[in-house]
């Protein structure tokens, strides 16, 4: 896999992590919207899932000029959760399901993002990663992990959630962020990921 690739794409994926108060960060100047649906998967983002409004979509592979960099499709509260779903390909199949060397690859790639934000770009601090495993919902089982951090402002303590997948030759990844005091929020999220692959993915 080229080495370059896959750095664009973890620092692309980064900036998106959970900024202060979980507020969305402001698209680029050179930021183009992704289509509703993704053509090659199929998959269809509405206007909200489970009550949760979409916020944004972001076109990675055009506005990175790489088509394996894929789309994200944001969904959230701000100021309380987000929740982002990620499709792309790194320029490569991707085989369908959680448990193949390809999709754990790119698990721990995504991994290594969410390190990187906490490391080096300070998005927040005290990460604390648990140890991955695997989470099914219906048919569709995911590489997962949840972890906890503090915002950057020192504000809120933070969930958050890690899924991936792969998807009709494609990495599926889902992304949550959340306030750790707001049992509601977990309960939010939970519905939001349940609902997308219970529509979504059929």
């Amino acid at each position: 896999m080229r080495t370059w690739l896959v750095a664009a794409l973890i620092l692309a994926l980064a900036s998106t992590g959970p900024a202060r108060a979980l507020d969305p960060p402001a698209p680029g100047d050179q930021t183009v919207s992704a289509p509703v649906t993704h053509a090659p998967t199929g998959l269809r983002f509405p206007p909200a899932i489970a009550g949760v409004p979409f916020i944004r979509s972001i076109d990675y592979a055009r506005s990175g000029d790489d088509p394996g960099l894929g789309v994200g499709y944001t969904y959230g509260v701000p100021g309380r959760l987000l929740v982002t779903i990620y499709v792309y390909d790194l320029g490569r199949r991707a085989p369908d399901g959680h448990d193949s060397a390809i999709v754990a690859a790119a698990f721990e790639q995504s991994l290594s993002s969410i390190r990187i934000a906490a490391t080096r770009i300070g998005k927040y601090h005290d990460l604390q990663i648990e140890p991955p495993g695997a989470c099914g919902y219906g048919a569709v089982t995911f590489r997962c992990v949840t972890f906890t951090a503090i915002s950057a402002d020192g504000s809120q303590p933070l969930f958050g959630k890690l899924l991936l997948t792969g998807y009709r030759g494609y990495f599926l990844k889902l992304r949550a962020d959340w306030r750790r005091d707001a049992p509601d929020d977990t309960d939010a999220v939970e519905r939001v990921v349940q609902t997308f692959v219970g529509t979504a993915l059929r």
